[in-house]
């Protein structure tokens, strides 16, 4: 899942280093067909960062973290308090050697 960035920053999730784009048609809910340039950049919330792909949003657009960026951070959302928090610790698979 993408999130969507208004031109190349946002005060309170920061990109930086954009270095390839290209423009991709999207259909929003209400069935109306758009098009927005999408590329990647490093996104940093707090003292966490990871690598994303972003779609650069139009003025009156929402601003969206997707799945993929959530996990690439390491947070998850936190309903009752309506905030992102640390995930906890990633899973790992163990090698079994018989």
């Amino acid at each position: 899942m993408r999130f969507g960035v208004p031109g190349f920053s946002r005060p309170d999730v920061p990109v930086h280093g954009q270095r390839e784009k290209k423009d991709l048609e999207f259909v929003m809910a209400n069935g109306q067909r758009v098009t927005r340039s999408v590329g990647f950049a490093i996104v940093h919330v707090e003292k966490v960062f990871t690598v994303g792909e972003v779609v650069f949003a139009a003025k009156g657009n929402l601003l969206l973290l997707g799945a993929r960026t959530l996990e690439g951070l390491n947070l998850t959302v936190d309903p009752a308090r309506k905030k992102l928090v640390a995930a906890g610790p990633l899973p790992a698979a163990a090698i079994l050697r018989p």
